[in-house]
């Protein structure tokens, strides 16, 4: 044979070599991966166990379901909003409450309001016309 040949036939052996040594790298790194997800099957199998066991002890000790963390932050968004409600509601009473009670009072306190409004509507006004 050739020396080209010769030399061809040496490097695809080199390569065959190479090859055969990362099949075996990878073949162990796959064992390896294999092993790992066994033993990971095992600890899903012992800790749905576990929390199976768990779950049966509180009910067994009276354990109510109202009381998750979930179902208490959503309580507590309720409470908020309801609160932030009620204040809002106070807020309209107390408009109610400043008015006097007798109604022919009420007309002159509301006209008083309705005064001051014009007032500071005029004064708007007039500001804005020395800005232009």
């Amino acid at each position: 044979l050739g020396k080209k040949t010769e030399q061809s036939i040496e490097r695809l052996h080199e390569h065959e070599i190479e090859l055969e040594e990362q099949v075996d790298k990878t073949t162990a790194h796959a064992n390896g991966r294999l092993r790992d997800v066994g033993v990971m099957e095992q600890k899903s199998k012992q800790y749905d166990l576990q929390r199976q066991n768990v779950e049966q002890l509180l009910l067994q000790r009276g354990f109510d379901e109202e009381l998750v963390h979930s179902k208490l932050v959503a309580q507590a968004k309720e409470v908020h909003a309801l609160q932030e409600k009620k204040n809002a509601l106070l807020q309209q009473l107390r408009y109610y409450q400043d008015l006097p009670p007798d109604v022919t009072l009420a007309k002159v306190v509301i006209e008083e309001k309705k005064r001051r409004v014009r007032e500071a509507e005029r004064k708007i006004e007039d500001t804005m016309a020395l800005l232009s």
